[in-house]
């Protein structure tokens, strides 16, 4: 039954005028003055009708709609001139889709594309005209602002489009181009590689209109090199015209947010963005920003160059403040209170009932009158990190909760969890490795030294200790441990040390206040030992890395000349410090700033670790070919600029990646798994709609002409409950993968791949039908019994997998038509994702 929501008259003629070429009522073809797309609007129009409102229909035509509607809307006919490539591009791909959606053979599209060619040649010679009409044509050119605008379309629009434009209209284009040049004497020289026009290419985005060109240029220049995960993520602007940046969807403010985490997520980008040398202008709330995740971050706007300490600091009483007025707001019920503030921006004296003591020092510390003694951003992510943890806990870490009635006789019973080990034989050997890692012994030392003070306390209480406290002191031990293990396995240079201390620095912080929280909670420890005032020993500590690290930025050369030192990762490492970012990838993450943590997998490949990047859950992708070999290098630069251009719900996340020595992949985790275990644990699980959004990332990557070429059941992965394909392209990994196991990639593969032809866009179209029978199913397509050499020979014959029980008719229909042995036949991507729309 159809649903009239989701009709042709719901979905489009209720959006536009019954004059549109759009509107269902108009039965024959509607020739607009523009002519180019009516005819595959007419047919889409007539199949509508045709076929009764059919859902798939409508919902396709509500994208190509919508794809074209920019374009629709523009008044200004030579703007319209520049979008040519893009318009072509969008109807080429509506011609393939709309086939495809209506089960139309193929034969049938040399004669719409032939149509479509009518209208461009009619559609060049009503521009020719323009040109000819010399009072009309200096009208469309404009003033000077939009002469700027319309040479940097057209030159943006022949670069990216360049290869859809025919012969005729590229001549066409050049010709208004240097009519606008003689006409104006502007020149376009380049375009700027974050310059953008759609914001369709990204996920969850939005256009933000932001001033002049100058501002629009400024704001770029600082908020594009950050790369934070709480910071709102930058993906392209235009700066011509009534300039805009195109950046990730954010809302001001969730409902029911957890107002602790919230702001410990932008304390985080906050802290990251003063390491990059920039500080706010003014800080308000407008610049804190939430994801769909519920997580702070920073807007990344308003943003400038650091001058002086001072402006660090005034950043952040702002954020003090600011901080204050959002509790305020979410947890007082007295809005006198809020106004108050808002007059004076002072903190009150007395805190309001729902501040705690920490909560209030550490606002307090944000907000001293003196600069000097307001908190680092360091204290103040530490201290919201505590904050936030006990208010997810919703307890205390105080005396009572070590007090249940599970005990240990003596530390030295104790045997950390899956360890196999005492905390005497771990404290003995972080001993030996704080030795070992001599780069970074000034950080170290301290934290070995107090816990091994605490287990001195601990080993000299008569009476049994509570099992928690025990086990608290051994995770943080353990914690301890496993990062000296890191590092001794790192082989740092003398600039990689210089540039990593900071980082080592403050992750011995956090150790340093956990083993705070821990004295402070138990009536069995006692923190008068001198080693337990760490406080000015490490901000010396911290202040002479950070001397020593300005000397090597302004004498590089003095640091270099080590006969091991690599040239090239230090000179990449010190231009990210110094924020130097011409020459430094957008994607680049220094091996540093990652902390890994289990390992996962192995092969010839490359090994995969989950690890930690700011706070943020990550999977690492190491990969092991020789990077000496300069096609390896070319590779991996390769693969990894292609995983960085691309952001889409239905993709994992690539967050970044390093180039130098032993390169690494930092990318988002689906702790879920595959989708095929995911599903079969769960019964209720919706599997036709986490298949249809696969389809969706699939789209995604064939509108860009990437080739997934390696897709099987276990590389469509679920995170939060979302299916999303990976590894997509990532040839340094699906090679490996493929070359061996009792189960080859030879059951996923489509007919003329297995012929010995390469991947292509429509050999992904099969291989996702394989995966389709694969998640449905839950066996393997052609099941586990018969072996690779077996299934090859049947699909060469043009034999297809038997149905399995659980598909529908319209389903297996479906699959058929993708496994079709001719390729032509297959429907694309985004037919693919409309005719599974209905399945959803």
């Amino acid at each position: 039954m159809t649903d009239p929501w989701r009709s042709w008259g719901n979905l489009i003629d209720s959006k536009v005028d019954t004059c549109s070429r759009w509107h269902s009522s108009h039965e024959h073809l509607l020739q607009t003055p523009d002519r180019i797309g009516d005819f595959l609007v007419t047919q889409l129009r007539n199949a509508s009708r045709k076929f009764k409102d059919d859902e798939v229909i409508a919902e396709w035509g509500r994208d190509i709609h919508e794809r074209l509607a920019d374009y629709e809307t523009e008044s200004r006919l030579l703007v319209r001139l520049a979008s040519t490539g893009k318009v072509v591009q969008v109807l080429e791909l509506g011609i393939k889709t709309t086939l495809g959606v209506l089960g139309i053979d193929a034969d049938v599209e040399s004669n719409w594309e032939m149509e479509l060619q009518k209208e461009r040649e009619q559609r060049v010679d009503k521009f020719k005209s323009l040109l000819r009409d010399e009072d009309s044509l200096k009208r469309e050119i404009g003033d000077t602002k939009q002469q700027l605008e319309l040479l940097t379309l057209m030159k943006y629009g022949v670069e990216k489009f360049g290869d859809v434009l025919l012969p005729m209209e590229l001549d066409l284009i050049a010709q208004v181009f240097d009519k606008v040049v003689l006409t104006s004497n502007v020149v376009v020289v380049t375009i700027p590689d974050w310059f953008a026009t759609d914001k369709r290419g990204w996920s969850h985005s939005e256009k933000f209109s932001i001033g002049e060109e100058e501002t629009c240029l400024r704001h770029v220049s600082t908020w594009a090199p950050l790369h934070h995960p709480h910071v709102r993520k930058f993906y392209g602007a235009c700066h011509v015209g009534n300039p805009y940046v195109i950046h990730e969807l954010t809302v001001s403010r969730y409902p029911n947010i957890n107002p602790w985490f919230y702001m410990y997520g932008c304390a985080l980008g906050l802290k990251y963005v003063h390491e990059r040398g920039l500080v706010h202008e003014k800080l308000s709330l407008d610049n804190l920003q939430s994801l769909y995740e519920f997580k702070g971050v920073l807007s990344g706007l308003n943003l400038t160059r650091i001058k002086d300490q001072e402006s660090v600091k005034s950043d952040i009483l702002a954020f003090g403040l600011v901080m204050f007025e959002f509790l305020v707001d979410s947890f007082s019920f007295d809005d006198s209170e809020l106004e108050e503030f808002k007059r004076t921006q002072r903190l009150p004296e007395c805190p309001p009932s729902f501040f705690n003591e920490e909560q209030w020092n550490l606002l307090t510390g944000m907000c001293a009158d003196d600069p000097e003694e307001r908190m680092s951003m360091i204290e103040v992510t530490h201290k919201l990190e505590s904050i936030h943890s006990q208010t997810d806990r919703d307890i205390w870490s105080d005396e009572e909760d070590f007090g249940s009635s599970q005990s240990i006789e003596h530390v030295d019973s104790f045997v950390l969890p899956d360890e196999d080990r005492t905390i005497s034989d771990v404290l003995q050997d972080a001993d030996i490795l704080c030795d070992e890692v001599e780069n970074f012994i000034d950080t170290n030392r301290p934290v070995y030294n107090r816990l091994l003070d605490v287990y001195e306390q601990l080993a000299a209480v008569k009476d049994p200790l509570p099992l928690t406290l025990v086990e608290d002191y051994g995770s943080i031990l353990w914690r301890f441990y496993l990062r000296l293990d890191k590092q001794a396995e790192g082989d740092y240079s003398s600039v990689a040390t210089l540039c990593a201390a900071n980082t080592m620095a403050n992750r011995n912080y956090g150790l340093h206040h956990d083993i705070d929280r821990l004295i402070l909670s138990t009536k069995y420890l006692q923190n008068n030992a001198l080693i337990h005032h760490w406080q000015p020993d490490w901000q010396q500590t911290l202040q002479c890395q950070q001397e020593t690290l300005q000397k090597c930025m302004e004498n590089p050369e003095e640091y270099m000349v080590e006969a091991k030192t690599n040239k090239t990762e230090a000179i990449t490492l010190l231009q990210y410090e110094t924020m130097n970012h011409t020459n430094v990838p957008r994607w680049f993450i220094p091996a540093y700033q990652i902390e890994l943590g289990q390992h996962l997998a192995e092969g010839s490949f490359g090994a995969v670790y989950l690890g930690k990047w700011f706070n943020t859950d990550v999977v690492v992708k190491q990969v092991l070919t020789n990077q000496a070999d300069q096609e390896n290098r070319r590779q991996f630069y390769h693969e990894v600029n292609l995983w960085a251009s691309l952001n889409h719900d239905n993709l994992i996340k690539l967050y970044g990646a390093w180039h130098e020595g032993q390169p690494f992949f930092v990318c988002e985790r689906a702790d879920e798994g595959t989708l095929i275990k995911y599903s079969e644990e769960r019964r209720e699980f919706p599997t036709w709609r986490a298949i249809w959004e696969a389809a969706k990332g699939l789209e995604y990557l064939h509108e860009r002409g990437i080739i997934h070429g390696d897709l099987k059941g276990n590389n469509i992965l679920v995170c939060d409950g979302t299916a999303k394909l990976a590894d997509f392209g990532l040839s340094v990994f699906a090679k490996a993968e493929n070359s061996g196991g009792a189960i080859g990639a030879y059951r996923w593969k489509a007919p003329e791949c297995l012929a010995g032809s390469g991947p292509t866009l429509a050999s992904d179209i099969y291989s996702f039908a394989m995966c389709i029978i694969e998640v449905i199913s839950g066996d393997f397509p052609w099941g586990k019994g018969l072996d690779d050499a077996a299934v090859k020979s049947n699909v060469l014959q043009k034999k297809a997998p038997r149905r399995p029980n659980n598909f529908t008719d319209e389903q297996w229909d479906l699959v058929t038509r993708m496994c079709s042995f001719e390729p032509q036949s297959r429907p694309n991507a985004t037919a693919l994702v409309h005719l599974l729309w209905k399945f959803a």
